[in-house]
């Protein structure tokens, strides 16, 4: 990607077209890594869970 000045405009399509997809971008990611943080947290409590059990 490459930008010709630091600020796009604000009233050409080009940049509403990329801020629309950096908010889609934005939203696949932190949807990622909420994921990636719950499915840890399951891993997590299901090792403390068969640790607990196995030393009653």
């Amino acid at each position: 990607m490459e930008y010709t000045s630091t600020f796009p405009s604000l009233t050409g399509n080009g940049w509403i077209k990329e801020h629309f997809l950096f908010s889609i971008l934005f939203l696949y990611v932190g949807a990622g890594i909420e994921q990636a943080s719950v499915n840890i947290f399951i891993c997590i409590n299901a090792h403390h869970k068969l640790k607990s059990d196995s030393f009653q």
